[in-house]
């Protein structure tokens, strides 16, 4: 080999790629300074092989190589990195990084600190400025700035034929040494200071919890006083708090003891993200063995679902039995895609969609002959659609506030999950997105009004939390333990600051229609839809954007037929026949109950620890 670059090419790709030799101009010294010679020749050279190169980078996880001189012996060579090539849709844009490299003689230090430079001088102020950013500069901000967010996580930066190149290796991302950065990473993520300080001593804290009775309360944003609380509360946490731009609801954990009270912690219940493979599974939205009973069920459920269907504007009766409404269906060809879009009315085409997938669920699940998985799936994904908000909540915010974290106080508050105020908030209108295309009455008969069959929450770090370990979860008189049921894929989009979205923000509004819609009821995980969409424009792949921090997810499964349940309509057979009728005040006194029992003794020994 003749240079460091094909011994390194070579062990990528493999001999068999480099049959052909490309030379590459060298670099000259002259007088202490480096000079680079033919630089538009070498780029030639260096982007038509990048592009041979590019689709193996993308398609596979490759294992790390050493094209940094100062990670030559770093142990991401020993483990697999996936690589994303930094390479922009604006040609300025990518002059401009292609320039920045050169100035920094391909150095990855130097760049980073020309990076940061440049990020600094360009932080405008206002939206004005944002508005006045020309094309070019508006994709390089954008670029630059997840480029920085995404090394703050874990994220390395390579320079392969003269190309910048994003690498990200999981496994060193998630493990525990890793911890302590991405907490820092997350801090800094923060924009506002803390607000909340401890009211009382620990002493008397712990004074409070032996002896004092619990009372969970939802913030109304009427009440100055809570709203306040909650607003400061939140500035304690280590992750930044954005908000929730579906439905949601707080609460505060009060500890009283002779008139008087103070807060243990807050929680915070909203909608899950759509796409959840291990809250779906333990709540059973998956296909049914075909052998199974259920599917006689689910097949009466999706027909009671098809006939609410708002029927108007549509060219078939969605009312109609089994047998004629397949003859219709197939006579207007409308499991046809193209001939369903046809329809130009927004509402007309969703219902259809609904109808496609309602209806080949049905027709499959009507006999053995027409049995297939990936109908009964689509189906089964119908009924999530529909079913999901009224049968599971997800804990955003969860835990203690001064002095009581400490104390073991966000084992308590973790255990308010089954609260029955929390529960009520599945009590709900439809929503928007619902009503357009079912019947309300119709839709309000079919779907479960049992409250959540299960709740979940995630660990802020990787692979486990320690605040959720060994908790338990009050059933009635019972209990039930909150499980680890597995981790996160790492595909979220928490750890991008504000101002890259801010930057994202402007390139969605500049696409016009292509863009995202802010709208309300124009679908969820609007944020990460915007990054994702801003990413894509700017020719940034999108993947790149991932933490790639896999979160553990806890969860609590309050009956033991949920698949029954959600699929085939059947009444819940829960964990213990008290636990529906419970009040307020008697799952309180047993939560506190179960607590003391488990964990003031080790909360006393902490005090004291501290004391010393």
């Amino acid at each position: 080999m003749d240079s460091k670059y094909e011994e390194t090419t070579s062990n990528l790709l493999g001999q068999y790629l480099i049959s052909k030799k490309m030379e590459y101009p060298r670099t000259a010294r002259f007088a202490n300074k480096l000079c680079v010679v033919n630089l538009e020749h070498r780029g030639y050279f260096a982007h038509e092989h990048s592009r041979r190169m590019k689709a193996v980078f993308r398609s596979h996880n490759v294992m790390s190589a050493n094209l940094n001189e100062s990670s030559a012996n770093s142990i991401s060579s020993r483990v697999e990195t996936e690589k994303f090539q930094i390479l922009l849709s604006d040609s300025h844009a990518q002059r401009q990084i292609n320039r920045m490299l050169q100035l920094s003689n391909y150095s990855i230090v130097e760049f980073e600190k020309s990076m940061l430079d440049f990020l600094s001088k360009e932080n405008g102020e206002d939206d004005l400025w944002m508005q006045q950013l020309k094309e070019s500069k508006l994709h390089l901000l954008f670029a630059l700035s997840a480029i920085q967010d995404l090394m703050s996580w874990g994220s390395t930066l390579n320079v392969l034929e003269s190309q910048l190149w994003l690498g990200k290796t999981k496994d060193l991302i998630n493990r525990n040494e890793n911890s302590e950065n991405l907490r820092e990473a997350m801090t800094s993520l923060k924009s506002s200071e803390i607000s909340y300080f401890a009211p009382i001593t620990s002493a008397s804290a712990l004074e409070m919890l032996r002896e004092g009775e619990l009372r969970l309360e939802l913030v109304s944003p009427k009440n100055n006083e809570t709203s306040d609380l909650f607003r400061q509360g939140v500035t304690t946490w280590s992750m930044p708090y954005r908000g929730r731009e579906g439905r949601s609801a707080r609460f505060i954990l009060w500890i009283i003891k002779n008139g008087v009270k103070h807060p243990v912690g807050i929680m915070e219940v909203g909608d899950d993200a759509p796409y959840s493979p291990l809250r779906d599974l333990t709540l059973g939205f998956s296909i049914p063995d075909k052998e199974s009973k259920l599917n006689s069920k689910m097949r009466n459920r999706l027909f009671e679902l098809r006939k609410a269907i708002i029927p108007d504007d549509l060219p078939i009766d969605p009312t109609l039995e089994l047998d004629e409404f397949t003859v219709a269906w197939n006579y207007l060809s409308l499991g046809d895609k193209s001939v369903r879009d046809r329809y130009t009315d927004p509402s007309v085409r969703k219902r259809l969609s609904y109808l496609n997938r309602i209806y080949h669920g049905e027709f499959a699940l009507s006999s053995d002959e027409r049995w297939n998985e990936k109908d009964i799936g689509a189906a089964v994904r119908a009924i999530k659609d529909v079913t999901l908000n009224r049968v599971h909540t997800e804990v955003v915010i969860c835990g203690a506030l001064p002095p009581f974290g400490n104390l073991l106080g966000g084992k308590l508050v973790a255990m308010m999950m089954n609260h029955p105020l929390v529960r009520a908030t599945l009590d709900r209108d439809i929503g928007v997105l619902l009503a357009g295309s079912f019947d309300k009455f119709k839709i309000e008969q079919w779907l479960p009004r049992f409250g959540p069959l299960l709740t979940t929450t995630k660990g802020l770090f990787p692979n486990h939390s320690t605040q959720y370990n060994r908790v338990r979860i009050p059933i009635g008189e019972g209990s039930a333990k909150l499980q680890k049921l597995g981790l996160t894929q790492g595909q979220t989009m928490s750890h991008i600051s504000d101002r890259t979205m801010s930057f994202a923000v402007e390139i969605n509004s500049r696409m016009g229609d292509k863009g995202v819609s802010r709208e309300y009821g124009s679908g969820g995980a609007k944020r990460q839809r915007i990054l994702q969409s801003a990413a894509r424009h700017v020719g940034i792949d999108a993947n790149a954007l991932y933490a790639d921090v896999t979160r553990p997810v806890y969860g609590c499964l309050f009956l033991s037929n949920s698949q029954g349940v959600v699929l085939g309509g059947e009444s819940p057979e829960w964990k213990d026949d008290g636990m529906p009728a419970q009040t307020a005040n008697e799952y309180e006194t047993v939560a506190l109950s179960l607590w003391r029992e488990k964990w003031f003794g080790i909360a006393e020994s902490r005090h004291r620890n501290m004391s010393i």
